[in-house]
């Protein structure tokens, strides 16, 4: 059998390169199906003893509200610092990612920390059935909330957290076969506005998190700080928001690691400082936003020289919606998303107690 499979391989790899034969690879979001999780243990709603106070159904709006009380978060020092998983050879890619680990799971999970999620933690179906995570499915049959065991990342361990699922997940398919699920566990502001700061060192590849001691710095004119904001999105739920000049324009930005250009913004937003940088090009490159349903309608320049703040973001992307945007509304109500291109290779720190965000000036490396 294993010879056979191997002649079939070659066979097929070898007719793809055949003229007028390409490789077909694309990412695409899928949706599960409710009957596969119809082995899921169920959570009762009108149970008191339960976790779950209220569902509110509102067109294709659900809010499940929780019982007072969430995670316990424990850290093995104070301030702790964490390594980022091995860095990812995609371009543009400046994720943030550690490694996860589910208690009474063989299984290990990249766990992103992307303030573009409004949720303390989000997962999809695949960890539901793979780890048997008892749930409850909302009314619109599309997500829900289920407990996880105790997640572990390094020296920081989440004890009993509450995470959102979705019904659905991103994959890498090749001619329409799944070769790769992506299986990132995200961590949202919902989470990280529970800390004093949170701080991400591009240099080490670090982050660091502290619940009690605030940030310091050895020399603060080595930094620049621009006011930082948790404000409600139009469905209620927290984001943050920075107010930084770009272009020598001062802009209201939702600040998301999860983004990966160095701005995301519309093209009345663009119209406003588009002059300021004389120097731009095309770009191929298309935008997919998973957790918004995939490819989505936009344009990307490069700039070759972007001012954000006090920095200059060399090749510098620029993704442009419509501005009859629907996904992104909140794009719409500010001046568009700061991404992570802009500190891929500097130190910035969220620092909640104080409401800055701290940027070192890449002079000071």
């Amino acid at each position: 059998m294993k010879v056979r499979w191997t002649v079939l391989l070659s066979c097929f790899l070898g007719q793809m390169f055949l003229p007028g034969c390409s490789l077909v690879l694309r990412q695409a979001v899928v949706n599960g199906r409710i009957g596969d999780l119809r082995n899921s243990p169920r959570i009762d709603p009108n149970d008191p003893n339960g976790l779950i106070k209220s569902v509110h159904a509102e067109g294709d709006t659900v809010s499940i509200v929780l019982k007072e009380g969430h995670a316990d978060i424990v850290l093995e020092g104070s301030p702790c610092r964490i390594k980022y998983m091995e860095e990812s050879s995609a371009d543009l890619d400046n994720s943030i990612l550690l490694e996860g680990e589910l208690a009474g799971s063989s299984r290990r999970y990249p766990v992103q920390i992307d303030t573009g999620v409004p949720a303390y933690l989000l997962v999809n179906e695949i960890h539901v059935r793979e780890n048997n995570l008892p749930i409850y499915l909302a009314p619109d049959g599309q997500k829900g909330i289920c407990p996880l065991p105790e997640l572990r990342m390094g020296d920081l361990a989440l004890r009993n957290p509450i995470a959102v699922f979705y019904l659905r997940h991103s994959e890498l398919q090749l001619f329409g076969l799944p070769i790769k699920r992506d299986m990132t566990i995200y961590m949202g502001v919902s989470l990280l506005q529970h800390f004093n700061y949170v701080a991400f060192d591009g240099i080490k590849d670090e982050v660091e998190v502290s619940l009690v001691k605030r940030f310091e710095m050895e020399d603060p004119s080595l930094w620049s700080q621009y006011p930082l904001f948790v404000k409600p999105r139009a469905d209620g739920r927290p984001s943050i928001s920075v107010q930084i000049p770009v272009g020598g324009r001062k802009m209201n930005l939702m600040f998301d690691t999860g983004c990966p250009p160095a701005l995301f913004t519309t093209e009345q937003a663009w119209g406003q400082i588009r002059n300021r940088f004389p120097e731009i090009r095309k770009s191929g490159k298309k935008v997919y936003a998973p957790l918004a349903g995939g490819d989505i309608r936009a344009r990307t320049v490069i700039v070759k020289d972007l001012d954000i703040g006090n920095r200059v973001v060399k090749k510098a992307y620029v993704s442009i919606l419509p501005n009859d945007n629907s996904i992104f509304p909140d794009v719409i109500r500010q001046d568009g998303i700061l991404g992570m291109q802009c500190f891929a290779d500097t130190t910035i720190a969220l620092d909640f107690e104080r409401k800055v965000m701290w940027v070192k000036n890449t002079n000071a490396q």
